[in-house]
C-alpha cells in the first residue's frame, strides 16, 4: 500500500503518483554469487574471443549474450570499448 499519493492532471490525463517505502534488504549471498558467476563468464569469454578476434583481424564481437538468466543483457566489444 502506498505511503503517500498525489493526484494531478497532465493535459487531459488524470495522473496518480504513489510513493512507497522500500525496506532495506537483508544480506543475502545469492546475488553476490550470481554476480561472481557473471564476472567469471565475462572473463572466460574475453579470454576465449580475444585471441580468436586478434587472429582473424576482427575488432567487433559479442562478448556476452544473456547466457545467465539473472543477467539478461548483451555485452559487445568494439575495439577497446565494451558496451
Amino acid at each position: 500500500r502506498a505511503d503517500k499519493q498525489y493526484k494531478a492532471k497532465n493535459g487531459p490525463l488524470d495522473c496518480v503518483q504513489k510513493n512507497y517505502h522500500v525496506a532495506e534488504s537483508t544480506p543475502d549471498s545469492k546475488p553476490a554469487m550470481v554476480a561472481e558467476d557473471y564476472a567469471n563468464r565475462l572473463r572466460k569469454n574475453l579470454k576465449k574471443f580475444e585471441k580468436w578476434a586478434r587472429q582473424e583481424g576482427i575488432e567487433c564481437y559479442r562478448l556476452y549474450d544473456a547466457d545467465l538468466p539473472e543477467y539478461n543483457v548483451a555485452v559487445d566489444r568494439y575495439a577497446d570499448w565494451v558496451v
